[in-house]
């Protein structure tokens, strides 16, 4: 891990540059790492997921040192495509490594792949991330988005993905299929400890 790239995020503010730079700049952040160092408030303010429907997505090791995001604000509700993916991750792809993050507060609306960490991810790691007072609502749009895989730490997790030492604790998961606690539809999926 010594020759990864670092970038610390201690603020709101730092948070949304990230999101940008994904979403908006095209960056991957494969081989790199991306480490909360503070407690972070988003003030219910409207975020755009990390990584969109695969045309963008994070490909490095998200690590939030067991930091806190409060007040995560998703409200996808108007996107009908059937890749749309909603949480503080939307698209997930390659191998991507997520852990140590506390969100305490979150609101998710989406139509299709819907959790709090990550809506879809595909071989992603997910460690120790823990989820506390959310609302997670997940409504049929069309035949594609059809309120389907929604969960509170991943909407669709697939391709031999990996969860470990995670939790939902007084949340909400609203769903017309494919809902669950945890994860809301899995393919070859593993989950240990949670």
């Amino acid at each position: 891990e010594e020759s990864y790239h670092h970038e610390f995020i201690g603020s709101a503010e730092s948070l949304f540059d990230f999101a940008k730079s994904v979403n908006e700049g095209g960056d991957s952040w494969k081989n790199q790492k991306v480490a909360l160092v503070a407690d972070i408030d988003l003030g219910n303010k409207a975020w755009t997921p990390i990584g969109q429907t695969g045309a963008t997505e994070f490909k490095g090791i998200f690590d939030g040192q067991g930091y806190t995001i409060k007040n995560l604000n998703v409200d996808n509700s108007a996107a009908t495509d059937e890749h749309t993916s909603s949480g503080l991750f939307g698209w997930a792809e390659s191998n991507v490594t997520i852990k140590n993050v506390n969100i305490d507060g979150a609101t998710i609306k989406g139509n299709h792949n819907v959790a709090a960490i990550v809506g879809y991810t595909y071989s992603g790691k997910i460690s120790n991330c823990h989820v506390s007072n959310a609302t997670l609502v997940c409504t049929h749009a069309n035949g594609e988005a059809c309120g389907d895989k929604a969960g509170t730490i991943a909407g669709y997790a697939g391709d031999e993905s990996r969860f470990s030492d995670c939790s939902a604790s007084n949340s909400t998961v609203k769903g017309g299929r494919d809902a669950g606690q945890l994860i809301g539809a899995g393919y070859n999926v593993s989950i240990s400890n949670c």
